[in-house]
C-alpha cells in the first residue's frame, strides 16, 4: 500500500479563476511557447487571444499540473510583478519542503484528479516514467503526439501526456487513436509501480485518497 504521496490538489471555483491564477505556472513548465522563458501577463493573453482568435484560456483547461520546482522563479521575484491570486497561490505552499507535485481542477471529478495523479506520478517516479516512455517508444504514436501539440502541449510533455490519457480517458479527435492492447500494457506497468489500477472507480478513489486536497480561497 502506498503511503500519502507528495501530490498537492489545488480545488478552484471555477475554470476561469483557476486558469488566470496558474497561467503563467502552467505555461512555463509545458508550454509550446513560452516553456522555461519570463513572461508577462498581457505577452502570453496576446499571443494565445491570437491563436485562438479569441481569449479562451480560462475555458479551455480543466486541470494543470506542474512540480514543485516551478515556484523558484516566481518566490525569487523572476516573474515580478505578481498577481494577488499568484502570491495566494505560492502562500499555499510555504511550508512543503522536498520533492513534490502540483496539480490543479475546478471540481473534484475523479476522471480529471485521476489524469492529473498519472503526470505527478510519471514526475516523481523516475523509472515508472522510463518504462512508459520504453512502451511508448514501440508503437506508432505520431498521430497522438501532433494531436496533443495542436492542443497547446509542449514535445517535452508528450509521452506524459499520452500515458494519462489512454490510462484515465481519450476526448475529442484523439479518440480515433485509442488503442486497446497499448493500453493494457501502460496498466501493467502501472500496476506494476503502484500496486492498483486507476482506470476503475475504485482505484481512482484509492489514489485520490493519497493525495493533499487543498482548496483555494476566495478573495
Amino acid at each position: 500500500m502506498l503511503d500519502t504521496l507528495p501530490i498537492f490538489h489545488v480545488v478552484f471555483e471555477n475554470l476561469r479563476q483557476m486558469g488566470f491564477t496558474v497561467l503563467r505556472f502552467s505555461e512555463y513548465y509545458d508550454s509550446p511557447k513560452f516553456t522555461g522563458l519570463v513572461f508577462d501577463h498581457e505577452t502570453f493573453i496576446e499571443s494565445y487571444a491570437q491563436e485562438n482568435g479569441k481569449l479562451t484560456y480560462g475555458s479551455d483547461w480543466s486541470g494543470h499540473n506542474f512540480p514543485g520546482t516551478v515556484l523558484a522563479p516566481f518566490r525569487l521575484g523572476t516573474f515580478n510583478p505578481l498577481w494577488k491570486k499568484e502570491k495566494i497561490f505560492l502562500g499555499l505552499f510555504h511550508w512543503v519542503q522536498g520533492d513534490f507535485y502540483i496539480i490543479t481542477t475546478c471540481e473534484t471529478d475523479p476522471d480529471i484528479v485521476a489524469h492529473e495523479i498519472v503526470h505527478g506520478l510519471y514526475y516523481l517516479y523516475p523509472a515508472y516514467a522510463e518504462e512508459v516512455r520504453a512502451c511508448l517508444a514501440v508503437h506508432d504514436m505520431v498521430k497522438m503526439y501532433t494531436f496533443l501539440l495542436n492542443a497547446g502541449y509542449d514535445t517535452a510533455v508528450q509521452e506524459d501526456e499520452a500515458n494519462a490519457y489512454l490510462l484515465t480517458g481519450l476526448y475529442g479527435a484523439m479518440e480515433e487513436e485509442d488503442n486497446p492492447a497499448l493500453r493494457e500494457k501502460l496498466d501493467h506497468i502501472f500496476i506494476k509501480y503502484f500496486g492498483y489500477s486507476i482506470r476503475g472507480t475504485a482505484g481512482r478513489a484509492y489514489f485520490i485518497s493519497r493525495i493533499h486536497r487543498m482548496e483555494f480561497p476566495s478573495f
